[in-house]
């Protein structure tokens, strides 16, 4: 049998979501195509906004952009953007904030730890929202946001290969407008959240 390495992106979402490769990249496409201009400029900045808060919280706690980024997105799971950056603050002025225990533990161990990178284990959509926020636009944040614009579920997405495929088709709906594949997620997630929040 095959493992998901071996399977297309197609054939992972065909098999373990019941869809096409080609419908889901359609459903991102049919998204951007009513973004407004003020939705795509902001979908745009987003992430150079994320940037500047996460130097920000850096050079607060006196900890690299990188250990930032990493706090930032292991408290983001289910959080608001503005909630996520005030938790943010809160856990590196106090060592404390509120949320869920797991998300508050691994964030104050990537403010502690020389790689911040070893904080996130198998957790995807932090891990690339901790890269997106750093500047690598090629990493995709599949959020609930995301997975919904795909028409892909929670639990399919959590199925082995699924995640990435997702990823690839926002991939490759960015390529077809010439944008990164963060800027494609990013315009996007504003057009169906209805704001840059």
């Amino acid at each position: 049998m095959a493992t998901a390495l071996q399977l297309s992106h197609d054939e992972v979402l065909r098999l373990r979501a019941g869809v096409t490769l080609r419908t889901v990249t359609k459903r991102i496409m049919d998204v951007y195509r009513v973004a407004s201009d003020a939705d795509i400029l902001a979908g745009k900045g987003w992430y150079d906004e994320a940037r500047r808060v996460a130097r920000e919280l850096a050079e607060e706690a006196g900890i690299s952009v990188t250990a930032a980024a990493a706090v930032i997105a292991h408290l983001s799971p289910r959080c608001p953007w503005e909630r996520n950056i005030s938790m943010a603050q809160e856990l590196v002025r106090t060592g404390t904030t509120k949320g869920l225990y797991g998300n508050i533990a691994k964030a104050r161990l990537a403010m502690i730890v020389d790689d911040p990178w070893s904080t996130f284990g198998d957790g995807p959509k932090t891990k690339a929202f901790a890269a997106n926020i750093i500047g690598d636009d090629h990493a995709v944040t599949v959020d609930v946001w995301a997975s919904r614009i795909a028409g892909i579920n929670e639990q399919q997405l959590g199925r082995v290969g699924v995640y990435e495929a997702v990823a690839h088709a926002y991939r490759l709906a960015a390529k077809r407008v010439g944008i990164t594949p963060a800027e494609m997620q990013a315009i996007t997630w504003v057009v169906v959240r209805g704001s840059a929040n």
